[in-house]
């Protein structure tokens, strides 16, 4: 099939060219099935397959497996010490106390509203958590919680508000110290 640069093949033509590679497509499948059939234990070749011959090649193969598995040393058995060991090992602990390095603290900032009655529905979501408070700022009314020992707590905190209240604009603020 030829194609010219100036038209787009025919119906005709694309049946025909369908029907080629149908044809390459089977007759390769089928060469590979016979490729793969003379590969494997020469079964086209073989004048005579008999159920009586094919038992008697298993037989043999299995004796042949028999006689590499008996061949395999057998191991003694050991004796480990480590077990006896840790029976008898006492662990001694000295003082577990230690002291823990000061974290800095931080707080959860909720929001900042003009409303009162914004700020006090905000505090209600979330006191059943964490202790609130609302401070005034200006004119706004700050919605803080308290301060809380670590950062990790905090965050804890963050999601557990944003989960359970559905609250997600607090934000983790660390307090400042005036250190010089």
């Amino acid at each position: 099939m030829k194609l010219t640069k100036n038209r787009a093949p025919l119906p005709k033509e694309i049946e025909e060219q369908k029907r080629e590679t149908l044809l390459t497509n089977i007759l390769s499948a089928l060469l590979f099935i016979i490729i793969a059939a003379i590969l494997s234990n020469n079964v086209l070749i073989d004048e005579e397959v008999s159920p009586v011959s094919l038992l008697e090649k298993n037989k043999i193969q299995k004796d042949k497996k028999v006689l590499t598995h008996s061949k395999i040393p057998e191991f003694t058995k050991e004796k480990y010490s480590y077990i006896e060991l840790l029976k008898n090992h006492k662990v001694s602990v000295e003082d577990s106390t230690y002291k823990q390095a000061k974290t800095a603290e931080y707080r959860l900032w909720c929001g900042s509203y003009r409303d009162i009655e914004r700020a006090n529905k905000i505090k209600n979501a979330i006191q059943s958590f964490i202790n609130v408070k609302i401070t005034l700022s200006g004119e706004w009314h700050v919605v803080r919680t308290d301060y809380l020992n670590s950062k990790r707590k905090g965050e804890a905190m963050k999601h557990k508000i944003k989960k359970e209240a559905g609250i997600a604009d607090c934000v983790l603020q660390r307090k400042k110290t005036n250190t010089y």
